[in-house]
């Protein structure tokens, strides 16, 4: 099984800087998560946050910058392509930025150093990049030359917005379904089941170059502030059983992630985030394992 979503590179950034307790991923404890519940393959990103940007301006139309590095992520992807060396587990991913601070140049020059680069990832939000403008942004190019899926973070039309205009809209899944579209040679993977959105998911379905990851799936299901306002009708007091469904509806389509090291901020009907994965049915494990082995050939 591979896991298609998890974080590592240390303290987070981001919630440091706001005086919250930082989250902690390291590789070594992720790769030991990976061993516990029998996961052969990992993919790692650091944490959506990148010391480019002056976390206070977060929610100001034009983010500050802090002069610390040339591009967003500059410094992030370099940890995460170094820690990932030392286990045979975890593959690297390289996290991408579009529009006005974009790291299109540097993210083509680390693909091409680097060849165990497994995918590219956006998060929208954090990074100020409109999902729209990653079509003429050049990402789609490394992506087709480079053989590397585009993975997004998604959010719902419910997802709690802190500022004066919709940060949520960066992130939409109907920007990334016309990504898709727009673009068949390239593969793509959007986050977080779009927080249960049917509509997404059944559009997600008809599209062979669109996976969903449900990462991390039993956080999701305690998120109800999170939903999306056309959220799939499932027990979501039962996390095993709506992922079990989830795959039965769109057998082709659903990824297994985990979201590490995120999905320990909550509690859970489950003791550890990975347990679901020894309490689903069989035929949703065997398919869940055959779209991620589809999704990221590479590695099988």
């Amino acid at each position: 099984m591979i896991d298609t979503h998890a974080h590592i590179g240390g303290e987070s950034y981001f919630e440091k800087a706001l005086g919250k307790e930082p989250l902690v991923g390291t590789a070594e404890e992720y790769n030991e998560f990976l061993k516990e519940f029998d996961l052969e393959h990992g993919l790692v990103f650091h944490h959506a946050f990148t010391r480019y940007f002056d976390p206070e301006s977060r929610d100001q139309q034009v983010m500050d910058t802090t002069g610390r590095m040339p591009t967003p992520y500059h410094e992030e992807n370099r940890k995460v392509i170094d820690a990932a060396q030392d286990f045979a587990r975890l593959h690297p991913v390289l996290e991408f930025s579009v529009g006005k601070h974009s790291n299109v140049e540097d993210v083509r020059e680390l693909a091409e150093r680097h060849s165990d680069i497994t995918a590219l990832k956006i998060h929208p939000k954090s990074s100020h990049s409109d999902l729209a403008d990653v079509q003429g942004s050049g990402i789609l190019k490394v992506a087709q030359e480079y053989n590397l899926p585009i993975i997004s973070h998604l959010e719902s039309d419910e997802w709690p917005n802190t500022a004066d205009f919709d940060l949520r809209s960066y992130s939409s899944p109907e920007k990334l379904l016309k990504l898709a579209e727009n673009n068949p040679d390239v593969l793509f993977q959007g986050a977080h089941l779009a927080n249960f959105s049917e509509s997404f998911l059944e559009s997600a379905s008809e599209l062979d170059n669109l996976y969903v990851d449900c990462s991390p799936p039993v956080m999701l299901t305690n998120m109800e502030d999170h939903m999306a306002s056309d959220a799939l009708r499932l027990d979501y007091d039962n996390p095993v059983e709506v992922l079990n469904e989830l795959v039965d509806k769109y057998p082709d389509t659903i990824v297994y992630g985990s979201d590490y090291p995120y999905m320990r901020k909550h509690n859970h009907v489950l003791e550890d985030e990975g347990e679901i994965l020894n309490k689903i049915s069989q035929k949703t494990f065997n398919q869940l394992e055959e779209n991620a082995e589809e999704l990221y050939s590479s590695l099988t």
